[in-house]
């Protein structure tokens, strides 16, 4: 665990509760409606979870994951690369 994971105890008991399902996901597709946003995890192209939130929640959960993202890459002196830079360096991508 991080720094600021053994500093946080929410997060800190979410990671060593047993009834906590953990779920790893390396992909990802989103969808919304009037009322909602959909998040279909993936794990290698199949779905593992379903996450239903309010608009409100997702674009203050993407903030914080932007925060996040950045304080990290700050602190490393590195910029992680997104899954579309990845997709279009590979060859005969276009670019």
């Amino acid at each position: 665990m991080s720094d600021d994971t053994q500093q946080n105890p929410l997060i800190a008991n979410a990671i060593e509760n047993p009834d906590v399902p953990k779920i790893y996901f390396n992909g990802f597709v989103t969808g919304t409606t009037t009322a909602d946003v959909v998040l279909i995890l993936q794990n290698n192209g199949r779905p593992c979870a379903v996450l239903q939130s309010s608009h409100t929640n997702a674009k203050t959960l993407a903030i914080a994951l932007t925060q996040l993202i950045h304080g990290v890459e700050e602190q490393a002196s590195v910029t992680f690369p997104t899954s579309m830079d990845l997709a279009n360096s590979r060859p005969g991508s276009g670019e």
